[in-house]
Order: structure tokens, then C-alpha cells, then sequence
């Protein structure tokens, strides 16, 4: 799974695909409320979580139906929103890559 995720984010270098290592960052799942493994979450600028879903090797389809649905929106996309607030009390959350799995965030990547 972790190699077609890898695929798709070359593919779409516009894009920032991140993951989390839910056996490191129970917390931050927990306060995410993920459930099921692995758990796809994309987000967009001001409007903040756009969608989630659970994905896997046989409905990797998902993720390419999100993107298509979804789009990049290259212009203006005001101040990101990032987390809801009950996400943001979480002080377990920690930004570093881990690409050994968990839990994917897809956000535009607006460098």
C-alpha cells in the first residue's frame, strides 16, 4: 500500500502526502478519531478536512477518485485551516515523515 501511496505523490508533486505512525501517535489518532488502518484524510487551505476515507490495496481507486473530485485549486486559497480545534489540543502531535505507515493526511502544497 505504502508504495502506491508513494506513486501517487510522486504524480502529484503539487500535493503534500504525509504519514503518521498510528503505533507511535496513539493520541493524535485517537483525537483524529481513526479507527480503521490506513485512513486517508485530505485537506484544503481555508477549508480546512475536505474528506477521509479508509483505503486499501483493492481500493486504492479511492484515493484517485478523491484527487479527481477534489482537484488542486492553484490560486488564492486563503489562510489554511488546517486541524479542527479539538484536533489542535492534541500535544502529541509531531511533524516528522514516517513513511512506515498509519495514518495518510493529503494536503495542497502551497510553497
Amino acid at each position: 500500500m505504502s508504495q502506491k501511496v508513494c506513486q501517487l505523490a510522486g504524480m502529484h508533486p503539487e500535493l503534500q502526502f504525509l504519514m503518521v505512525n498510528s503505533n507511535e501517535q496513539k493520541e493524535m489518532c485517537r483525537r483524529l478519531n481513526v479507527h480503521v488502518l490506513p485512513m486517508f484524510r485530505f485537506y484544503r487551505g481555508a477549508e480546512g478536512r475536505i474528506c477521509s476515507f479508509s483505503c486499501t490495496i483493492s481500493t486504492i481507486y479511492k484515493i484517485k477518485d478523491a484527487l479527481k473530485r477534489h482537484g488542486v485549486q492553484l490560486e488564492n486559497l486563503g489562510p489554511d485551516k488546517g486541524l479542527e480545534k479539538s484536533e489542535l489540543q492534541n500535544s502529541d502531535i509531531d511533524a516528522s515523515y514516517n513513511m512506515d505507515g498509519g495514518v495518510g493526511a493529503v494536503v495542497p502544497n502551497n510553497e
